[in-house]
């Protein structure tokens, strides 16, 4: 069974399984498509005599070419991934900002640590005070007279 996409390209792949298609590009002008895979799993994204290709192609009306991994070149990408000065990451702002989160983390567990701390032993010095014997109360009162 192929579940049915809207989207050619992720039907494309669908078509492909039991293969894992790592990704697939493709044009809707000429309906074509290059599909990569695992190299070790060419010949199960292929089929026998190129049977889940053709399949593939017949479901999705696309001419679809499907290589492994390995035979895609960087330059095909060049031009989708930006080269280093059009990241224009600054990393000491990055490690800055992690080091304000995690002093202000720490910051917040110390207080609440140290609140909770105070609370319980506010509760547990007053607990004393209230637990006093009886006895205690009575020497006391005899003292007075």
């Amino acid at each position: 069974i192929i579940h049915y996409s809207e989207d050619p390209l992720e039907f494309i792949a669908r078509s492909l399984a039991p293969a894992d298609v790592l990704f697939v590009e493709g044009t809707e002008e000429d309906k074509s498509a290059k599909v990569a895979v695992d190299d070790d799993k060419l010949s199960l994204a292929i089929g026998r005599e190129g049977q889940n290709a053709r399949l593939a192609a017949k479901l999705t009306n696309w001419k679809i070419d499907v290589k492994p991994v390995s035979n895609f070149e960087v330059k095909e990408y060049e031009e989708v991934l930006p080269n280093d000065s059009e990241l224009d990451i600054d990393i000491d702002a990055i490690e800055t900002n992690v080091e304000t989160e995690v002093e202000t983390e720490v910051e917040t567990n110390v207080e609440t640590e140290v609140k909770t701390n105070v609370e319980t032993n506010v509760e547990s010095e007053v607990e004393q005070e209230v637990l006093i014997e009886p006895s205690e109360v009575l020497e006391t009162e005899e003292d007075k007279t």
